[in-house]
């Protein structure tokens, strides 16, 4: 009796380890599709970036600004995306453009 106690309680866990990865595959399935179809890229505008900087700003300004624009495509860089420039671009969506200043 205790014997088939042991292969229920075994046959239980097994079932619901079998159960749970299941669902997690399956639920991380669509997500991973998603992932799969954009690409790691964003885009940065350094020609807008210029633009912004006051025509009487002193060098330690703009060289400033132009810092902080290198350290916003570094860290997306880091972090495994590739950032290009706007003036590149024939075409993207909205949602790919950075502006660091704002």
């Amino acid at each position: 009796m205790q014997h088939n106690s042991l292969l229920t309680v075994i046959l239980s866990v097994f079932l619901s380890v079998l159960v749970a990865y299941g669902g997690m595959r399956y639920s991380i399935n669509e997500p991973m599709r998603l992932l799969s179809l954009t690409s790691p890229v964003f885009v940065m505008n350094k020609a807008e970036l210029v633009k912004s900087i006051p025509p009487d700003s002193s060098p330690e300004v703009i060289q400033a600004a132009i810092d902080k624009w290198q350290a916003s495509a570094n860290k997306l860089a880091k972090e495994g995306y590739i950032v290009i420039d706007a003036s590149f671009v024939i075409a993207a969506p909205e949602d790919v453009y950075v502006n660091p200043g704002k």
